[in-house]
């Protein structure tokens, strides 16, 4: 699947013209859900393999008019702080 780094309430602006929007990469969902207002899934990278921490959260348009939607991070898995910290611990 592709993920952005916004997905659009909607994905026009006034005029028509299409909402700039930044193409995070093509991944695929390993574990999780992404059915709520808030999520973290793990996602591998089609295009390195690794894997990825995604985070969704729901940007509301009511406070920020055009712009609400879900905003996307992501962090890679070894790379996050409990992970590497976890890894300490328990020498692996």
């Amino acid at each position: 699947m592709k993920i952005y780094k916004h997905v659009y309430d909607n994905p026009k602006n006034p005029d028509g013209s299409d909402k700039e929007n930044a193409l995070l990469g093509e991944f695929d969902l390993v574990d999780g859900i992404m059915d709520d207002y808030a999520y973290e899934v793990i996602v591998r990278s089609k295009d390195d393999g690794e894997l990825y921490i995604l985070n969704g959260r729901e940007v509301s348009g009511y406070r920020n008019p055009g712009k609400g939607g879900t905003r996307h991070f992501l962090e890679l898995l070894k790379e996050n702080y409990f992970v590497k910290k976890y890894i300490e611990l328990t020498h692996l």
